[in-house]
C-alpha cells in the first residue's frame, strides 16, 4: 500500500518527504564525523523534538497542524537511541545504529504519505 501512495503524491507531499530526506542525510552525516559523541547527538535531537512536541501542545507551532503524538514517539525513539548509543561505546555496532537512527522520522514520513491534505 505505502508503494502505492508513493506513486500519488502530491507536490507538498513530496516537498515534506524531500526536507526530512535531507534533514536525515546531515544528520546521519554529523553523527557519522562525530560518532564519539553519539548519545549526546540523540539527545539533542530528542531535545529538538520535544520542543516541537510543546509547541504543538500549546498550539503555537509555526507549520502545518499535526499530531502531537508525531514529535512525541520521536522523543522517545530517539531516547531509546541515545542509550543504545551510550550502552554501545565504541564499538564498531555504533555505525549500525547511526543508519538505522533514521526510524526516528518514520511516523513523520508515514503522516506524510497517508495523508492527503498535506
Amino acid at each position: 500500500m505505502l508503494l502505492k501512495n508513493l506513486s500519488q503524491l502530491t507536490e507538498n507531499q513530496w516537498r515534506c518527504t524531500r526536507h526530512w530526506i535531507v534533514v536525515t542525510a546531515i544528520a546521519e552525516g554529523l553523527m557519522l564525523l562525530f560518532n564519539r559523541y553519539l548519545a549526546v547527538i540523540y539527545l539533542i535531537i530528542a531535545v529538538l523534538f520535544l520542543a516541537g512536541f510543546g509547541l504543538r501542545v500549546f498550539n503555537v507551532y509555526p507549520g502545518k497542524r499535526e499530531p502531537p503524538l508525531l514529535d512525541s514517539s520521536a522523543v522517545a525513539v530517539a531516547l531509546v537511541f541515545a542509550y543504545v548509543a551510550d550502552r554501545l561505546g565504541a564499538s564498531f555496532t555504533r555505525f549500525i545504529v547511526i543508519f538505522v537512527s533514521s526510524l526516528i522520522i518514520l511516523p513523520h514520513l508515514i503522516y506524510i504519505v497517508s495523508r492527503r491534505d498535506m
